[in-house]
């Protein structure tokens, strides 16, 4: 974006990943996994490999040509400029804390947050969210688009419903291993 945030990233790493490390937080419906399209950013410069199955799928022809890519697809290994959505450097970065899980029906439940004190979330109600979950025993962080459950005028405080998916990763931990104060 014209020099706007210039960074360092390990050859080979994602550029997805290379711009959360830099807190650069691209929209993703999908876990950063190649199904969703949403984390499209343009190539301007520098090496690029060929074009994956997904961005094949995803990426219509046209935009292909312009060099549009993928960036949970696109492997840095060199230098590159791409063009970022300009939205995406509104994205704010908040840190939650898990308060309470309340079941809902037998795969349903809502997940409530808080935040630190003093911060707030200003959203709408069913707006979605990137949240990015550090999960103990598998040694990462899962990324996933939510939709926020708190009324609107609910700032210091988010909700999310959660509807579990036993093959999953996220829901497995929210079910079976998180806990108050996480």
């Amino acid at each position: 974006n014209q020099g706007k945030k210039v960074l360092e990233s390990r050859a080979g790493m994602t550029l997805f990943a290379a711009l959360r490390m830099n807190q650069i937080l691209l929209p993703t419906g999908c876990g950063a996994r190649g199904q969703c399209g949403q984390c499209k950013v343009k190539l301007l410069d520098g090496p690029a490999d060929l074009f994956t199955d997904s961005e094949v799928k995803l990426i219509p022809e046209e935009e292909r040509a312009e060099n549009y890519r993928l960036a949970c697809q696109f492997r840095v290994t060199g230098d590159i400029a791409v063009r970022i959505p300009d939205y995406v450097w509104d994205a704010l970065v908040h840190e939650l804390t898990l308060a309470e899980i309340i079941p809902r029906t037998y795969d349903l439940e809502r997940v409530h947050f808080t935040l630190e004190p003093g911060d707030a979330v200003p959203h709408r109600a069913g707006q979605f969210v990137s949240l990015a979950v550090k999960i103990p025993d598998a040694k990462m962080q899962v990324v996933r688009c939510v939709s926020i459950a708190t009324q609107s005028s609910v700032t210091d405080t988010v909700d999310i419903i959660v509807r579990r998916n036993p093959k999953g990763t996220l829901t497995p931990y929210l079910y079976e291993q998180a806990k108050p104060g996480d």
